[in-house]
């Protein structure tokens, strides 16, 4: 009687399928990591011209050459309905949209345990919020 057809060997599908299942894991990630990216391009894209636009209509001399708004006063900007805040409402999607990707990074880490890649994502994840905000701050 032959008794290696009896035991495991490192052929076996039990042994391929865990490569597998990973490389499924990483293609589901790189896959809602590209829908998040392209739907905050598009998302920003549309604020932007809507904000273009709304300022051309509002002040037609004068769209292209208003002033900066601080994002401070973003939420008093949009309650007035002015061009500009809905551009810089374009712009800040468009700047946070690189933290969603990170964010969907450091979560898939999480839950697969890679502590130490969870901990290299969550300081790259400070170091942009304190980057983003302060950029927004001056």
């Amino acid at each position: 009687m032959n008794t290696r057809s009896l035991t495991p060997s490192s052929g076996s599908s039990a042994a391929a399928a865990a490569p597998a299942a990973t490389e499924v894991d990483e293609v589901q990630l790189e896959t809602t990591i590209s829908r998040w990216l392209a739907a905050g391009m598009v998302i920003s894209a549309i604020l932007l011209a809507a904000g273009w636009l709304i300022a051309l209509v509002q002040h037609p001399s004068s769209a292209l050459l208003t002033r900066p708004l601080p994002l401070a006063k973003l939420p008093t900007a949009l309650r007035q309905e002015t061009g500009p805040a809905v551009a810089l409402l374009g712009l800040t999607a468009l700047a946070l949209t690189p933290i969603v990707r990170v964010l969907l990074t450091l979560g898939h880490y999480f839950n697969r345990k890679e502590w130490s890649f969870v901990v290299i994502t969550g300081i790259v994840l400070v170091t942009m919020v304190i980057g983003f905000f302060l950029g927004a701050a001056g």
